[in-house]
């Protein structure tokens, strides 16, 4: 960073004066120079570590390219080094204007102001749109800095379309103490220096292009180790010069292994190698690459292709079995290819097949509307026509993309989709049910119940909830919730403290909620999780758990009726084996048949029948009553097994030789025999 200016206090006070410098500045390229200041609630916020995963930061800088109306933006980085990521997109850019007032108001965000349709950050006719009429997703004003996560130093090259130059800011983050607040500052007015900046202006010549480019250096060591997976290569595949550095380590150093061998160890589970990962690069020497990376894709991939493929790779680690462990991503991605997941599923982007709402009568899935009356509520049967999907049918406002205008993240050369697709994949179900099931619902409230301070306004929501016997992967076990088409939130398992016990069913659902209206408030700054006490939360939590509740039991009914159809085939079945040991005995179909009646006049078969009273054969099974339709087939089955055995009984001459009343002793006998079990 050039030094050969002065330096500006870059506050309120002083943002026309910096404007001017950069201004009067933009034909010579000299520098203006300012030091980044804030207050004591924006410092907490930018310095308390909000974003935990490096995930969390670039979804933060992709949410402001989208909200600049850019409908590509390419992620770029250095792997498996990771000192570098750069991220470019093709937005508006950012005015003179609109860049110093960015600096100089630290957490004082345009987006949704009055004022930010000066600066060409909002709609004019309605501030909670970009002036290309998407819904904005950033709000807190600290996106840009949420990079302090992952480095210290950045720049920024933004241009304008139709401008013939770019503007370059240089911006260099403080390490944080608690002696930095500035000596002028006190009480409220208290301000903390939070880094430095540099802006200075570049001649160009392609003036319809337009975008802004952010790249952060000297990505920090946690950072770079964690996207390198460095910890778990370190007990996967250790390095041996690492390896024989810590067995010899000076005596004057803490001790931070404990005292000797852990007991215990032999029953912790040991990290195994991901399925696929970026390489394992060496902690002694940056540049050597241990362990080649594990690719899904062929170096020739189209950028579809190659996303698509890291699916379909997931996708065949499942072999159908239900007994099989879950397949989780932590167990087959490294960080950097989870760092990639997440961003998919967290960002305004398609899904990778097609929309949940989009599915048409063409599906095989069983799909049925959720009711929301409050009194014995039943999901109704979804019958789609030809032509028809279900957006149609259920009158859903959610769109297949969030934005009108497309919106395409690249990683490191793959075109990122939302991995969420809804099939009918019968090969790993485990025959409860014989279709995955679709359940779509929506509700809309105006909050009229709680005082109008109190409410949070009108809430707005519509959701599906995909049921399948085996989830892969087991991350996307859950609900989400997706705002404006974005979601910082992944799946919560738990969905929202469900307190049934249905832990089976409920780990065999996935469900995405779409809010229309209102819940961005109960966002808590992390935008990772939502303040539990807001109105709309709780409003959301107990719509989900009555949804939860129709879902079970329909479900249950279901697999209850495909059991019930399985039974009955069988009882089919057995008859015809049944029949065939009897056949097989005498080498052909026996002249006489038993069969059983509620009275003691034979049937008039012309002697093909011998007809024994049911109320004495089976006398010791009075007590059984069956009442559901599975106990009655069983009971129909044994029935067919003791004709089975009068027919042997009779082919051996045994009770052709008594009369009538001692057939159904002797029966009745066998059939005590086969009633008794064990208590």
């Amino acid at each position: 960073m050039r030094t050969d200016s002065k330096m500006i206090d870059a506050s309120k006070e002083t943002e026309t004066e910096i404007l001017e410098q950069v201004k009067a500045n933009r034909t010579t390229g000299e520098p203006v120079r300012a030091v980044l200041k804030t207050d004591e609630r924006v410092f907490a916020r930018i310095t308390d570590g909000i974003y935990r995963e490096p995930a969390s930061a670039l979804r933060e800088l992709i949410a402001n390219a989208y909200d600049a109306d850019a409908t590509s933006v390419h992620v770029i980085t250095d792997a498996p080094r990771f000192s570098r990521i750069i991220i470019r997109d093709n937005g508006h850019g950012l005015t003179e204007e609109a860049l110093v007032h960015v600096i100089c108001h630290i957490g004082g965000s345009l987006k949704r102001s009055s004022e930010g349709s000066e600066y060409n950050v909002v709609s004019p006719s309605d501030r909670t749109r970009s002036p290309g009429g998407r819904k904005l997703i950033g709000k807190l004003g600290i996106g840009l800095f949420s990079v302090s996560q992952l480095t210290h130093r950045l720049t920024i090259v933004t241009k304008v379309k139709n401008e013939n130059v770019r503007r370059v800011c240089e911006i260099l983050l403080m390490p944080q103490r608690d002696d930095q607040v500035d000596a002028a500052g006190t009480g409220e007015e208290k301000k903390y220096v939070t880094g430095k900046v540099q802006i200075h202006t570049v001649l160009a010549t392609d003036l319809s292009s337009q975008g802004t480019e952010i790249t952060l250096h000297e990505i920090r060591p946690f950072v770079r180790e964690s996207l390198q997976s460095a910890s778990l290569w370190a007990a996967i595949n250790p390095e041996p010069e690492l390896k024989a550095d810590s067995d010899n380590s000076d005596d004057d150093e803490p001790n931070l292994e404990g005292n000797g061998d852990d007991a215990e160890d032999d029953f912790v589970a040991r990290p195994v190698l991901p399925t696929f990962h970026i390489g394992q690069v060496s902690q002694r020497e940056a540049e050597s690459l241990i362990l080649p990376a594990k690719l899904p894709w062929d170096k020739e991939d189209s950028p579809e292709a190659k996303f698509r493929k890291l699916l379909e790779g997931l996708r065949q680690l499942d072999k159908g079995d239900s007994r099989q462990e879950k397949i989780k991503l932590s167990d087959v991605l490294d960080t950097y290819f989870r760092t990639i997941w997440t961003l998919s599923l967290s960002i305004p982007v398609s899904y990778i097949d097609k929309h949940p709402f989009s599915l048409s009568a063409n599906s095989s899935l069983d799909m049925f509307a959720l009711s929301n009356k409050s009194i014995r509520p039943k999901p109704v049967v979804i019958e789609l026509e030809e032509g028809f999907n279900l957006r149609d049918y259920c009158s859903l406002s959610t769109p297949d993309n969030p934005s009108e205008m497309p919106f395409d993240v690249y990683f490191d050369g793959l075109l990122l989709r939302r991995p969420l697709s809804f099939n009918d994949d019968t090969t790993s179900l485990d025959a409860q049910v014989g279709r995955n099931l679709l359940f779509v619902g929506k509700i809309k409230s105006d909050m009229t119940s709680l005082p109008a301070e109190y409410s949070g306004g009108p809430l707005e929501l519509e959701a599906y909830y995909y049921w399948q016997p085996r989830i892969v992967p087991s991350d996307h076990n859950g609900v989400m919730v997706r705002i404006h088409g974005a979601s910082g939130i992944m799946f919560d398992d738990q969905f929202f403290k469900y307190q049934v016990s249905e832990q089976n069913r409920l780990g065999q659902i996935t469900a995405e909620i779409f809010v229309l209206q209102g819940l961005d408030s109960a966002l808590n700054i992390d935008r990772e999780s939502f303040n539990i006490a807001h109105p709309h939360y709780q409003f959301m939590r107990k719509w989900v758990h009555h949804s939860l509740r129709q879902m079970v039991s329909k479900q249950k009914a279901l697999t209850k009726g495909v059991r019930d159809l399985e039974l009955t085939g069988g009882l089919e079945e057995a008859k015809v084996k049944l029949d065939k040991l009897v056949v097989d005995r005498i080498g052909r179909s026996p002249q006489v048949r038993t069969d059983f009646v509620e009275s003691a006049q034979p049937l008039d078969f012309s002697g093909a029948v011998m007809a024994l009273q049911r109320s004495v054969v089976f006398a010791p099974r009075a007590a059984i009553k069956p009442r559901t339709k599975s106990e009655k087939l069983r009971e129909a089955l044994f029935e067919e097994k003791i004709k089975a055995v009068a027919d042997v009984l009779r082919s051996y001459g045994v009770l052709d030789k008594v009369d009538l009343k001692t057939q159904e002793e002797m029966l009745q006998k066998i059939v005590e025999i086969f009633t008794i079990d064990i208590k």
